[in-house]
């Protein structure tokens, strides 16, 4: 993710959540996570700590250098595997924020049901793995978008920036789970 698009993300998400320039002390999941910068900058804007998910061996171990560089490693936990296919333990979310930043040819086929990255959407759906307030932020190619719903999730909010789409989404609240969601404010 380019430098201007992080800049602008965090930012909204500092509108989002009433932390100007910060981020409250948030249980976030970087999913498809590559070297990690999403998930360190919200560790550095105050999140209390990251589940980091990649495939990738070259990516994980660029994430574990980059946290060890930061003294990151005590408030990180890394899965070196699938995200669809990830295997959670009890202690691993909710997640108050989610990252999804896949690969941009796996956005081409989430349409199709057995798809990787439907597949971890529906991981989270099916595991509660997002708190009732929390949301997710899913990145695509701009000239590639996927389906305007998916499932369970809502869309809050779409920001294009260069070739790159951001997508706002939450899922819809349980009935009986005692809270009320907000609109997100506007940034």
């Amino acid at each position: 993710m380019l430098d201007r698009v992080k800049q602008a993300l965090f930012d909204a998400l500092g509108v989002h959540f009433g932390t100007l320039g910060g981020l409250p002390p948030l249980h976030v999941l970087d999913a498809y996570c590559g070297g990690g910068t999403l998930g360190i900058e919200s560790l550095s804007r105050g999140a209390a700590d990251v589940l980091f998910i990649d495939a990738g061996s070259d990516a994980i171990d660029c994430l574990k250098a980059n946290l060890a560089a930061l003294k990151l490693q005590r408030v990180s936990r890394i899965l070196h595997e699938p995200a669809e296919d990830a295997s959670f333990v009890p202690t691993d979310g909710p997640f108050d924020l989610i990252f999804a930043d896949p690969p941009f040819p796996m956005n081409a086929a989430v349409s199709d049901a057995g798809s990787p990255l439907r597949r971890f959407f529906n991981h989270i759906v099916a595991e509660r793995r997002l708190t009732p307030e929390g949301i997710c932020i899913w990145r695509f190619e701009r000239d590639r978008p996927p389906p305007a719903t998916l499932d369970s999730w809502t869309t809050l909010r779409e920001r294009h920036y260069g070739r790159s789409t951001l997508r706002w989404m939450r899922l819809p609240a349980v009935p009986g789970d005692g809270k009320a969601r907000q609109a997100p404010q506007q940034p």
